[in-house]
């Protein structure tokens, strides 16, 4: 049984986002109201109401005669995704530009370290690149939080989810995440030269080049 204060078609819905997100449902495959109540030890009506939340997040799709099935998630919408992720990141960056201080560098450039320790054994596995991404996302939350905006750090967070559904994909292709530091980095030295219009780019440019170069290796592939 999923524990925590959220309601429970929320707590449901997460752990079902979760299972996608992880690739454990599959694109097209049916989900299983009568399983998950099962396995969740629940009946079947908050499965239903998480469903319906799942359906306008865009996770999951209700067809007629099949019922729900994982949306879905096609080249094109995932570039559409990383472009509005980079032009929300961009903008989290300019607002928290004039609150970014000695001790937040501090800490971008420790973040940026324990990536690359975390890359420096060129043998990948899925925990590793949850790892990774777990560092990536203390970056991220650093300017999350500076930025003073709840619905743009809420835009963000849905945005993200969508994004995570292609993580694993690095597998693949892992000399993308040693970019990644470097593309960091850049970010930094804009906020030390004090350059604004800098950061937005290079914090722009930090979310689109990697995820961009996965969708050319992943298009390469399939030709």
């Amino acid at each position: 049984m999923i524990i925590d204060h959220k309601p429970l078609p929320e707590k449901i819905a997460e752990f079902i986002r979760n299972q996608i997100i992880q690739g454990k449902l599959k694109s097209g495959e049916k989900i299983l109201e009568a399983q998950i109540a099962e396995d969740l030890n629940i009946s079947r009506t908050p499965v239903r109401e998480a469903i319906r939340l799942l359906e306008c997040e865009g996770f999951v799709e209700l067809l007629p005669r099949r019922g729900a099935i994982v949306k879905e998630f096609s080249e094109k919408d995932f570039k559409d995704i990383v472009e509005i992720k980079a032009c929300l990141s961009s903008l989290t960056a300019e607002l928290s530009f004039e609150k970014i201080n000695e001790n937040i560098i501090g800490k971008l450039k420790s973040i940026i370290e324990n990536e690359k320790k975390i890359l420096a054994n060129n043998s990948f596995t899925n925990e590793k690149i949850y790892k990774f991404f777990k560092e990536c996302s203390k970056f991220q939350e650093t300017f999350l939080k500076l930025c003073d905006n709840t619905h743009l750090v809420d835009l963000n967070l849905k945005i993200e989810n969508h994004i995570k559904r292609y993580r694993f994909y690095f597998l693949k292709f892992p000399e993308i995440l040693k970019k990644i530091p470097e593309l960091q980095e850049n970010v930094v030295n804009a906020i030390i030269e004090k350059n604004i219009f800098k950061l937005k780019e290079a914090y722009s440019d930090y979310i689109k080049i990697p995820y961009f170069s996965l969708i050319k290796n992943l298009k390469n592939e399939k030709n």
